[in-house]
């Protein structure tokens, strides 16, 4: 009887263990779908501009030799081809995926998950060791808890202030958060649907995470905000290459007129 027990106990919790996993693989399955296309489209586009621009450099660096060697047709077939290059890099735009607006409002709503699941981790903590400090208290046999010094207390009565001001604050956030929601919603009703299912698959793969795992993700979306600023967004010719460029502009200049 107890190993049939047991055996129906593992059954139970494995079966609840195979859940979580499914839930978590189809919340992961879900903003993959939503994001990946653009993350792909992100990905695709600079790596045309980086190919665009390594192309230009080359072109540049043969239209000065074909300079140097009073080869001026073969300088303006270089010069020709540039231009086309420099049209079909004005069609693209070097964006990094977490400067997208979808994504970048992703990782904002990741951010905002992640903090509001550390600060009610944190509170719980504080929470449960102001009642066992209580309970410790009121355990004590009266003649032992008249000798409890008044600071204990003083230092209690501080701590449950501090945390009904906390919240308070928090109501406070709450109530703005529920404005700005129903605003939302007012403005893109016809999303709404889309948006809550897209919150709810992100909060199921997140209830999944642990606390540690959840501070090296917070600290890895913190690393990819300010690596983000220190890339240039340009990807423009160094000064030299502008430089040269403009020389071999004017000696092509030179040689029409000369033709002419």
């Amino acid at each position: 009887m107890d190993s049939l027990e047991a055996t129906s106990a593992d059954s139970s919790v494995t079966s609840g263990y195979e859940s979580c996993g499914i839930a978590s693989d189809h919340s992961w399955d879900f903003l993959m779908k939503e994001y990946e296309p653009v993350l792909q489209e992100c990905l695709l586009g600079s790596r045309c501009l980086v190919k665009i621009k390594s192309l230009m450099r080359k072109l540049q660096k043969l239209q000065e030799k074909a300079v140097a060697e009073d080869d001026y047709e073969k300088a303006d077939k270089f010069r020709r081809r540039l231009e086309e290059l420099h049209k079909e890099k004005s069609w693209l735009n070097f964006q990094l995926p977490s400067q997208h607006p979808s994504i970048s409002s992703f990782l904002d709503k990741i951010r905002v998950y992640i903090q509001m699941i550390l600060y009610e981790g944190v509170h719980k903590e504080r929470k449960r060791l102001l009642e066992k400090s209580h309970q410790e208290i009121l355990s004590l046999p009266y003649h032992e808890k008249i000798q409890v010094p008044v600071t204990k207390w003083d230092q209690l009565l501080e701590e449950k202030k501090w945390i009904q001001k906390e919240i308070e604050v928090l109501r406070a956030k709450l109530v703005v958060l529920e404005a700005k929601d129903q605003q939302l919603k007012i403005e893109i009703q016809e999303q709404d649907c889309h948006i809550h299912e897209q919150d709810y698959e992100l909060s199921t793969l997140l209830n999944w995470v642990s606390l540690k795992e959840l501070q090296t993700i917070g600290k890895a979306l913190a690393d990819i905000l300010v690596a983000s600023h220190k890339i240039p967004y340009s990807l423009d010719f160094p000064e030299p290459v502008k430089r040269r460029k403009y020389m071999a502009s004017i000696a092509h200049q030179r040689w029409k007129s000369g033709v002419k």
